[in-house]
């Protein structure tokens, strides 16, 4: 697996962890909402392996992914950091 298929997966399941426990007596708007975001996941994990970024607009649509996956309360800052680094160096890190 890729550096950033491994990115891509990580960012995924850290979407469908925050999910779940925010679906835990959630209304229907937010259920609508967190059903984007694991749609948009998956668009991110299931690309094209070694496809990387278009373009600036991509790559910035993927930070903010990965900040929307981001648990600022729990989550490890650094590994965030390295994931959007791998991002603007089109992964090859």
């Amino acid at each position: 697996m890729s550096a950033e298929q491994a990115a891509r997966r990580t960012a995924a399941a850290a979407v469908l962890i925050d999910s779940q426990r925010a679906m835990v007596g959630a209304d229907v708007a937010d259920r609508a909402l967190w059903a984007g975001r694991l749609a948009d996941m998956l668009t991110l994990l299931l690309g094209e392996p070694g496809e990387g970024p278009a373009g600036p607009a991509e790559q910035l649509e993927e930070i903010r992914l990965v900040l929307e996956a981001f648990d600022w309360e729990t989550d490890d800052r650094q590994y965030a950091l390295e994931q959007i680094e791998q991002i603007v160096s089109g992964g090859d890190r």
